[in-house]
């Protein structure tokens, strides 16, 4: 990383810490700025450049602060806009999932804030990993990702296998509820 790309990642980061300083996260009561910071590193390891590592540490600050980034380079803005939304989040996932395609930076952002959101282990998480809203656009994302070459993202294989392992979980958990001849066969959960 040369100096001016570490400088712009260090200049997300602490707008990051600034613009999260006093939120916790729901369900952990962690501080917030753990979140980007997770993403961040998911998405270094996943190969990001640093307009991505930068994004990564920016992706909600426009969504949940009333800071600007304004100072950043259009490339980081722009991928900060493509995972932005505001509103009511259950009524938009599809199509904020939607709105990443043609932007592979968006794209591996989005598949490291989702899965350490269904990795982050509070009981808020669980609840949120049970959504069926959640478990369609987390699909769904997957698929477009695949579509634009990310198939080969560690971050990808973990969350594919994190998906399976949540739908397994449900049904299983259905099964339990609802007996039925036959239904020990079930594929391999």
């Amino acid at each position: 990383m040369t100096p001016q790309e570490y400088f712009l990642v260090k200049l997300a980061e602490l707008k990051a810490w600034k613009a999260h300083h006093g939120q916790k996260r729901k369900g952990s009561g962690e501080p917030y700025f753990s979140h980007p910071e997770a993403v961040a590193r998911l998405v270094r390891l996943g190969g990001g450049d640093s307009f991505a590592i930068a994004a990564a540490w920016l992706h909600d600050v426009l969504e949940d602060t009333d800071e600007t980034i304004t100072e950043f380079p259009e490339p980081v803005v722009n991928t900060v806009l493509k995972l932005t939304h505001k509103g009511d989040y259950e009524g938009a996932k599809m199509e904020a999932i939607e709105k990443l395609r043609g932007s592979k930076d968006a794209l591996l952002i989005k598949l490291c804030d989702r899965f350490h959101n269904l990795t982050d282990c509070t009981g808020k998480q669980e609840s949120y990993a049970n959504r069926p809203s959640v478990r369609k656009a987390t699909a769904r994302l997957l698929q477009i990702a695949d579509e634009y070459g990310l198939a080969d993202k560690k971050v990808y294989r973990r969350l594919t296998k994190l998906l399976e392992k949540i739908e397994c979980r449900i049904e299983k958990g259905k099964r339990k509820k609802k007996p039925s001849r036959g239904s020990a066969g079930y594929g391999g959960c």
